[in-house]
């Protein structure tokens, strides 16, 4: 439980089977912690819960205030659903082909997978 671990936390990470992330995601949505907190699916194997404005989309937005850059400047690439605020943000968001269909519908670019030259991919589409 939730309730178990010991505060203060920044996040939880649950690890577990593939048949067993259902559960873990309705508990938490049906739990008074959905309010303040994220979970998010970040490999097959793992669910994450974090505080709702820590993410790597708003972690993008700083980063370029403080360093003068427009957003629209900016390429982010990513493989899975904690990715999507930051490809979100991004002038040119980015997804690997093996990356969950709800990724891949946030990406203005598919690349090849992550195991194929993702990168080198990507800049060649550019």
């Amino acid at each position: 439980h939730i309730e178990d671990a010991p505060k203060p936390w920044f996040k939880i990470l649950f690890a577990q089977s593939p048949d067993e992330t259902e559960i873990i995601k309705e508990a938490f949505i049906n739990s008074p912690y959905q309010e303040n907190y994220t979970l998010l699916k970040t490999h097959q194997f793992y669910y994450e819960i974090f505080n709702k404005t820590a993410s790597k989309g708003n972690a993008l937005i700083k980063f370029c205030k403080n360093n003068g850059i427009d957003l629209e400047n900016v390429i982010a690439i990513g493989d899975n659903e904690n990715d999507i605020s930051m490809i979100d943000v991004a002038g040119v968001g980015a997804a690997v082909a093996n990356a969950p269909d709800l990724v891949k519908a946030h990406a203005d670019i598919i690349t090849n997978s992550n195991e194929e030259s993702a990168i080198a991919d990507l800049i060649s589409k550019l």
